[in-house]
C-alpha cells in the first residue's frame, strides 16, 4: 500500500520513537523511508536596524547545523539499517518545517508522512504553533500522527473510582 514514507526527525526522543514506528510499518509494507531533518536558516544580527553581514558567524552556524543534522539522521538511519529498510536522507533549511515537509513529499513522491506530535495544548499551540497542525492543511498525502501513551490526559471525572 505505502511505498515511500516520509519521516521528519528533529532529534527528540519522541521523533525517534515515531521513526521506529515508521520503520516497523515500512518493513511490513516493503516501503522505503525518506528521513527529513529541517533546520532554520541563518539570521543576520541587526545593529540599529541595519543587518550586520558576518560571514564567519554564518559559516560556523551552517557547519554546526550540518553536523547536528548528520548526527540526527545517522541515529535513525542506523535503526532502519538494522531492520534492513532502504532509506534516503534529506536536510532542508526553511523557516517553516511544514512547508519543507510538504515540498519533500512532492519532490520525493512520498505517499505517507509519519510525524511525531509533542501534544501541546491549545494555548501553547497559539504561541508556539504546531508543525503537525499546519501540515494537515497543506500535505497532499495521508499523515500518521505519532502520539506517545505518556501524552494521554485523562479528563476529570472519567477515572474509575
Amino acid at each position: 500500500m505505502f511505498k515511500r514514507i516520509l519521516v521528519p526527525v528533529d532529534g527528540s526522543e519522541l521523533s525517534t520513537r515515531a521513526a521506529k514506528t515508521a520503520i516497523a510499518l515500512a518493513k511490513e509494507q516493503g516501503a522505503t523511508i525518506v528521513f527529513l531533518h529541517v533546520t532554520r536558516p541563518f539570521v543576520y544580527p541587526y545593529t540599529a536596524e541595519i543587518p550586520v553581514y558576518d560571514t564567519t558567524s554564518e559559516k560556523l552556524y551552517n557547519e554546526r547545523v550540518a553536523a547536528t543534522a548528520k548526527e540526527i539522521l545517522d541515529a535513525v538511519d542506523t535503526v532502519a539499517a538494522q531492520s534492513e529498510i532502504v532509506t534516503e536522507r534529506v536536510t532542508d533549511s526553511r523557516e517553516h518545517a511544514d512547508e519543507s515537509i510538504a515540498n519533500t513529499v512532492r519532490s520525493y513522491r512520498c505517499d505517507l508522512v509519519v510525524i511525531a506530535t509533542h501534544g501541546r495544548g491549545a494555548v501553547a499551540r497559539l504561541f508556539m504553533g504546531s508543525v503537525t497542525t499546519r501540515l494537515l492543511a497543506r500535505c497532499p498525502v495521508p499523515i500518521l500522527v505519532y502520539r506517545d501513551s505518556s501524552m494521554v490526559v485523562t479528563a476529570i471525572g472519567t477515572e474509575d473510582d
